[in-house]
């Protein structure tokens, strides 16, 4: 997992975030099966092909960014690799892939996989279902959080996002200035569905510190709004068809997703 030490300045630059500009592709291999490819040694020649792709074709990641998802038998002779990449921060997003994309889509190989045998590759450009997250913790500053802080958020978020500890990453930590408070950036990556994404973040809106019981039983009273990169924010609640606590409501969390969004709008990579 990426950590950063609490007591990191808020001044120097954050992590690039993910964006949701991601790419999965297939690769399908016609003479080998499932069990001659599910080995350590075929994943590292895989993900030494993918980056030395991508790196030919001007979209470079960082080895985090490459998932290899699945590698099944496809018949009794052959087996399909599946791998997904997600982009981080601004300069990822858009046409990144774009290259990469159309020399796989017209018939880009990967030259140093030909030991495996004959293959094809098939590809599309996809929305990753990612979140970024901002946890304010109102009873506590950057020099009252305890080393063990950085640790016990991305299991309590790993947690609760149901995904392994490796797919959460840390990037800033703030202090806010009128008031005792920070605040923590934080995202999860490749969670397992879109439906489970829009679950989980309104449920840490509406009440984060019952769904992360552990940050709130050793840090104290906290906040958090989530975003889903590229998922359009809900529409507002009509004041015709709405009680007026709801309409109240809406208004809050209308005001938690601008702050948000002019938060990460503010970051340079």
């Amino acid at each position: 997992p990426t950590t950063v030490s609490p007591t990191k300045s808020p001044t120097l630059p954050p992590t690039p975030l993910p964006t949701g500009n991601d790419v999965v592709f297939s690769v399908l291999f016609a003479d080998r099966t499932a069990a001659q490819l599910n080995n350590a040694v075929f994943k590292a020649a895989f993900a030494a092909a993918v980056h030395a792709k991508l790196d030919a074709t001007g979209a470079p990641v960082a080895e985090r960014q490459l998932k290899v998802v699945e590698i099944v038998s496809t018949s009794a002779t052959s087996a399909t690799t599946s791998a997904s990449i997600y982009s981080k921060g601004e300069a990822q997003d858009g046409d990144y892939f774009d290259n990469f994309y159309n020399n796989l889509t017209a018939g880009g190989a990967f030259p140093s996989l030909q030991s495996y045998g004959n293959f094809t590759v098939t590809a599309a450009k996809t929305t990753g279902v990612h979140m970024v997250m901002t946890i304010s913790l109102f009873d506590q500053t950057l020099a009252s959080l305890s080393p063990d802080f950085g640790s016990d958020l991305i299991a309590s978020l790993a947690t609760f996002l149901e995904v392994p500890q490796e797919n959460i990453e840390t990037h800033t930590f703030s202090e806010k200035t009128n008031v005792t408070a920070t605040s923590v950036t934080a995202s999860a990556i490749w969670l397992k569905s879109l439906s489970l994404a829009r679950s989980k973040a309104q449920l840490i809106k509406f009440n984060a510190m019952a769904q992360l019981p552990v940050l709130a039983s050793k840090y104290g009273k906290l906040t958090a709004v989530a975003d889903i990169p590229k998922e359009p924010a809900s529409s507002p609640v009509p004041e015709s068809s709405a009680t007026k606590a709801d309409c109240l409501s809406s208004v809050l969390f209308g005001l938690l997703a601008v702050g948000v969004l002019a938060q990460l709008n503010s970051r340079s990579l």
